[in-house]
């Protein structure tokens, strides 16, 4: 029972970390097509 309940407690980690990536990645994916228009407009 106990190692269940870690494994739910790991699954949900993993898939937390996963979220928090795609959010940073799309963040950061903003951040960069921004700053390359800035740079391509000077």
């Amino acid at each position: 029972m106990r190692f269940y309940f870690i494994y739910l407690i790991f699954n949900d980690l993993k898939a937390g970390t996963c979220i928090a990536i795609e959010l940073l990645s799309i963040r950061y994916q903003s951040i960069l097509s921004t700053a390359i228009r800035g740079f391509y407009v000077r």
